[in-house]
């Protein structure tokens, strides 16, 4: 009996191209898949250490702008050691940006109910201080993830607030 000029000799070799055909198919979609779970953690990581950074600053402010007459005494130097908290870990101002991009202008540092003759204004005796923070975070593949998007997704802006009390 003569073989057919299409059936082969190995039954499993067909099976094997079938498997090469599919996951040529379906690699582009995998990689898609893991590029996008990689930007998502790093935006989960950059959300979460400016958060941590801003309750820091808050914190910070709290605790060292408590006068010994009840108000909390925001002066310009103890905003400039917030601010200097939130970028970079440390009052001095000194070292690498916790956050990329994060710089003093989207940093506020201020008092909840507002201020009067250079004091926070209290609330029952409590003077909470609000610390806020943005940042636009960019995924490495943006550029690309608009494109496919078909519209400007990215950059996203990350915004995290932190109120502390002065006790």
């Amino acid at each position: 009996m003569k073989n057919h000029p299409l059936t082969h000799k190995n039954p499993g070799a067909r099976e094997r191209g079938l498997a090469i055909v599919e996951f040529a198919v379906s690699l582009p979609f995998l990689l898609l898949m893991l590029v996008a779970l990689t930007e998502l953690g790093r935006a989960f990581f950059t959300y979460a250490v400016l958060t941590k950074s801003v309750e820091v600053g808050a914190r910070y402010v709290a605790a060292e702008t408590l006068t010994s007459v009840g108000y909390a005494d925001l002066t310009a130097t103890k905003i400039l050691a917030a601010r200097n908290l939130v970028m970079y870990g440390n009052i001095g101002g000194q070292g690498q940006r916790l956050v990329e991009g994060l710089d003093g202008g989207h940093i506020t540092v201020a008092c909840t109910y507002g201020t009067s003759s250079g004091h926070c204004s209290t609330n029952n005796g409590v003077a909470p201080v609000t610390v806020t923070a943005e940042v636009e975070f960019t995924p490495v593949m943006g550029t690309a993830l608009n494109r496919l998007a078909g519209q400007a997704v990215f950059p996203v802006k990350l915004r995290a607030s932190s109120v502390m009390v002065a006790l």
